[in-house]
């Protein structure tokens, strides 16, 4: 059997994993609120659409990098009233 039948696997895009059940759960369970959680879900989703580069990226490292923001945010104001 040769390996150059082998297909590569297609990269999931962005909208079907932020559709999977256990995408959902995280987001909600973080946001704690059903409402906030949809309009989070559906902003990074027109993001990602809008947004060719951010469509290269993994799923997981868009989500990763929006739920750092609020924290670095935070951070950035806190440090800019000292």
């Amino acid at each position: 059997m040769s390996s150059s039948n082998i297909a590569p696997a297609k990269k999931q895009t962005f909208s079907v994993a932020i559709s999977t059940e256990s995408y959902q759960n995280l987001i909600r369970n973080t946001l704690k609120d059903p409402k906030r959680a949809n309009r989070f879900i559906a902003s990074i989703t027109s993001a990602v659409a809008t947004t060719p580069a951010l469509q290269t990226c993994e799923p997981s490292s868009i989500l990763a990098l929006t739920a750092a923001r609020p924290v670095l945010s935070r951070s950035v104001q806190a440090e800019s009233q000292v």
